[in-house]
């Protein structure tokens, strides 16, 4: 995983599936009160990465169409 100019990699074991969504979705399940994202049964919240290493929260990438979450 990529935040900012730093890269990072997630023990397997955490990582339940990884998808690649429209940018717009990704924004929106990272909005305020953003809805839960459905995937293989379950919910979840979607959170930055560099909220979790002391980076806050970072834009989405402009030039992306479409990017990876995991």
């Amino acid at each position: 995983m990529r935040v900012a100019d730093e890269t990072y990699a997630l023990p397997l074991a955490t990582v339940e599936g990884v998808v690649r969504l429209p940018r717009n979705i990704v924004a929106r399940h990272l909005g305020k009160d953003a809805p839960l994202f459905e995937y293989g049964g379950q919910k979840y919240r979607f959170q930055q990465l560099g909220s979790f290493v002391g980076l806050g929260a970072t834009r989405l990438p402009e030039s992306e169409v479409s990017i990876s979450v995991c």
